[in-house]
């Protein structure tokens, strides 16, 4: 291959994937080189950080938005894609910020989120089996030392061993069934597969090895009964950690799913139908999962675990409703998942423990946030409320939408079972803000926890929180956003 041809031609398209390489490196070096010398310097690797990711924005925002393919077909890019990778940036940006006022402060961290969103920028452009389990793996490994970056804690190098093991098995079943599909057709390429799909008769092999991937997929996404790493990762990381987990990586994974599902196999009755049935299983059992076990959570980070497993129950709905309808309810319940969990998360890790420096780890030690900081407590009512579908909230508009689009699919059973479930899971919410409002502690006992939000926090926080009320009011911009983005995936 003619190296200037290829610099050329792809120069422009991978500014952005070229200078966030480079950054990374820069960051190693600044890390192992300067800090070495200077540890006072590690507070100040959070703003570079941001910095690079800022920057990244705005090359991503003056990226050409044409079909282009990359690195012999291995990668993709157009309009899609790289809307995706703007909110993921984004998100990523808003974790930074919630993760300022941490005592988790090292360089490692920094680098580890970067190079994570690095991972999930490749996984979104990847057009090939092949680049697709490289990139998932260069975010999961990221994530497991993610998990347990808090060395002098127990929890947290437990909760980074079992999603070590755990997502191990999920890769092995993940690359199996890459295996076994290009066994079977003797590519990798997406587009090769879809256009062979057209006349390749079905067979058992190319069946099981899509629903290994499918699986494996759904492994990184926490679906019931593939989410026993959920809570014990969730609970034992630290909280800015958790919040990283929560907010960012469903994104990438789902565009994933929504590309496999609707551009490669959709050439093959037979095998949309086993998708489809599998898929249906696994979100009843992640709504029912998370609305029942969560109820009996007395720790405040694994009811929020087990509730994401039952939100993406409700995204899986949505995805196997298929059409425009259901990609559209994706996309708008992921932003407006995604705004409620940075409320929350940033709510969380706002709130410190006095007596030993951690964030809050009971549902029961909430109890002080009201007279703490009021405009938090209610920030927290709200977000619960919006997970929780209730009007007049964007919440309401998001899983309505979710039902609309699998009730025009004839899904009326799964839909009549997670309307209930939904109004079950209403319970534990419920339970965190009775918590907060009806069990107050004395005033004089606030001294228990200290609020620690510095002006971009609460800046964050606060154009969350009054989106969720906006996006009810005004829900047409988001609507044509998502409606758009749908188009683009057929």
């Amino acid at each position: 291959m003619d190296f200037s041809n290829f610099f050329l031609n792809n120069i422009e398209v991978l500014l952005p994937e070229i200078f966030f390489s480079f950054s990374i490196v820069g960051i190693i070096l600044y890390g192992g080189v300067v800090i070495s010398n200077n540890y006072v310097l590690t507070r100040y690797t959070n703003k570079l950080a941001l910095c690079i990711v800022a920057t990244l924005i705005l090359l991503t925002l003056n990226t050409p938005a044409v079909d282009h393919t990359i690195l012999s077909n291995s990668f993709f890019q157009d309009n899609f894609i790289l809307i995706v990778k703007l909110l993921l940036l984004i998100s990523v940006f808003c974790c930074l910020i919630l993760s300022e006022n941490s005592t988790l402060q090292m360089f490692e961290y920094s680098f580890l989120i970067l190079l994570s969103l690095f991972g999930l920028i490749l996984l979104v452009m990847s057009f090939d089996l092949i680049s697709l389990y490289l990139a998932i793996e260069i975010q999961s490994l990221c994530f497991y030392i993610l998990a347990s970056l808090k060395k002098n804690s127990a929890f947290s190098t437990e909760a980074g061993l079992k999603y070590f093991i755990l997502g191990a098995l999920s890769s092995g079943l993940l690359l199996f069934g890459c295996s076994l599909i290009y066994g079977t057709t003797g590519t990798t390429n997406f587009e090769h597969l879809t256009n062979l799909f057209i006349d390749l008769p079905e067979q058992p092999l190319l069946i099981l090895g899509s629903l290994c991937v499918l699986s494996a997929l759904f492994f990184k996404l926490a679906v019931a009964p593939f989410h026993m790493w959920s809570p014990d990762v969730y609970e034992g990381a630290p909280t800015n950690v958790t919040a990283f987990f929560a907010i960012v990586p469903k994104l990438g994974i789902f565009l994933v799913l929504v590309r496999f599902f609707n551009y490669v196999f959709y050439d093959l009755p037979t095998l949309t139908y086993w998708w489809s049935t599998l898929g249906g299983i696994c979100a009843f059992l992640s709504i029912s999962v998370g609305s029942i076990t969560a109820i009996q959570q007395k720790r405040i980070k694994r009811l929020l675990a087990y509730s994401a497993v039952g939100h993406v129950g409700y995204l899986l709905i949505g995805l196997f409703s298929g059409g425009t309808e259901g990609i559209q309810a994706i996309f708008f319940y992921l932003i407006l998942y995604i705004i409620t969990s940075i409320c929350i998360w940033g709510s969380l890790l706002g709130i410190n423990n006095n007596a030993n420096v951690t964030q809050v780890r009971f549902i029961s030690e909430l109890k002080t946030v009201y007279a703490l900081n009021p405009f938090l407590c209610f920030t927290l009512i709200i977000s619960f409320f919006s997970l929780a579908g209730v009007p007049p909230l964007a919440g309401f508009l998001a899983k309505f939408g979710i039902f609309f689009s699998a009730i025009e699919s004839s899904f009326y059973l799964i839909v009549l079972l997670a309307v209930f479930m939904s109004v079950i899971s209403t319970f534990y919410y419920l339970r965190v803000i009775k918590s907060m409002i009806f069990e107050q502690t004395p005033i004089w006992n606030t001294k228990v926890l200290v609020c620690s939000l510095t002006k971009s926090m609460s800046l964050v926080i606060t154009l969350g929180f009054f989106s969720l009320f906006i996006l009810f009011v005004f829900p047409t911009p988001l609507y044509l956003f998502t409606y758009y983005l749908s188009l683009m995936c057929f």
